[in-house]
């Protein structure tokens, strides 16, 4: 007989992980299904992953934070700069009246230490070091793992499979393509830098942010325009540090010790629709965000917090939670809106870019009501 459970989630990143945390915590069951093996990831590097203080504070009610466990920074200061030194936004803790902006945390660590959490919970039972078999997928809502003749049924299915779904795919859901041309890198490095502060900068080269680390290990991610890419000379064996450091200041110096850690080229796809059916697409599932801004993880976080108290509801297809699904797809359109907005106007080498960026900077800077307003969507509190 096959096993029946109010969840199925397929894949064990981050945003897997803490949905199934979220789902387990109402007393519903949910199966993770994992193309991967889940253990403990163990690395030297320091890849960064930033946190709004909205999403601190929800793993925290949830019980789903050990600063212990989690190598985590505190951020207390944001520095925008656009296109030059004139056009400079600074946020900081008393504009917004809290402890801090958020914190940078390690992404290897946070992960193993929510697939730890995983696996211990009773409610979530792991399927990991296999694939979904997707060629069976119109038998929803049931689905086939290789080599299993009995079927999981299921209240809802969750997918979080990352960008290019395959799922997404095999559901012939409508979706668009759009090429930053642009590819994203993230390096470890000394430097000198300001403690507790973040700097997202942008140049005619492409889009930089300057983040706290762990220990001695700091981190760069340069999200570069291609024809620039040989300038920099990112893969070679002698990196272009002088000009990295060009594009940095004046939030580093002395840069030194490089090392490239991930790379992906931003040529993404975004889903029409991120809820048919029986199936929710969440993260890079449902839309590969440009990093401008670290919304990626945050966004997931948030529907993930909206839909927190209506699991129940949601496995059993109640219609009461029509509202939460509209009210997440409203503020999605949004948020995809305005990276579409921010592309158009800040990050292109033109002179439109170059007026945006300084009306934007001293709009903000004169009216302490717009740079609230400003705070709030960004830090989505």
């Amino acid at each position: 007989m096959a096993k029946r459970y109010d969840f199925v989630v397929i894949g064990g990143g981050l945003v897997g992980c803490m949905v199934c945390l979220s789902i387990s915590s109402k007393n519903r069951s949910v199966c993770l299904i994992e193309k991967n093996k889940i253990n403990k990831i163990i690395s030297d590097d320091y890849t960064p992953l930033s946190l709004s203080i909205n999403s601190v504070n929800f793993l925290k009610e949830k019980n789903i934070w050990d600063e212990n466990l989690i190598k985590s920074n505190l951020i207390e200061s944001l520095y925008i700069k656009l296109f030059n030194s004139f056009n400079t936004v600074k946020i900081s803790t008393s504009d917004i009246n809290l402890e801090s902006i958020g914190q940078v945390v390690d992404k290897a660590s946070f992960l193993s230490y929510l697939r730890n959490l995983s696996k211990k919970n009773k409610n979530i039972d792991i399927i990991d070091n296999t694939e979904l078999d997707i060629k069976q997928l119109e038998s929803l809502p049931k689905i086939y793992l290789p080599n299993d003749s009995e079927a999981i049924d299921f209240g809802q299915l969750i997918v979080t499979d990352g960008a290019n779904s395959k799922i997404a795919e095999k559901l012939n859901i409508p979706y668009k393509n759009i090429n930053y041309d642009q590819t994203s890198y993230i390096f470890n490095g000394e430097y000198d830098s300001m403690e507790k502060s973040t700097a997202q900068i942008f140049t005619d080269k492409g889009v930089f942010a300057v983040l706290p680390g762990h220990g001695n290990k700091k981190s760069i991610v340069a999200t570069v325009h291609n024809k620039f890419i040989d300038d920099f000379k990112f893969e070679a064996n002698t990196i272009n540090e002088n000009l990295l450091e060009r594009q940095l200041l004046p939030y580093v110096k002395n840069l030194k010790n490089l090392k490239l850690i991930y790379k992906h080229p931003l040529n993404t796809v975004r889903l029409d629709n991120w809820f048919f059916k029986q199936t929710l697409f969440l993260g890079n599932s449902s839309q590969l965000l440009h990093p401008f801004g670290a919304q990626g993880f945050n966004f997931a976080l948030d529907c993930i917090k909206k839909l927190d108290t209506q699991w129940e509801y949601l496995s059993s297809n109640d219609k009461s939670t029509e509202h939460v699904i509209n009210n997440i797809t409203k503020k999605r359109n949004e948020l995809l809106n305005g990276i579409d907005l921010t592309s158009s106007l800040l990050m292109k080498n033109n002179i439109l870019a170059a007026i945006s960026s300084s009306f934007i900077a001293k709009t903000l800077n004169l009216s302490t009501t717009l740079k609230k307003f400003f705070i709030k969507r960004i830090l989505n509190t």
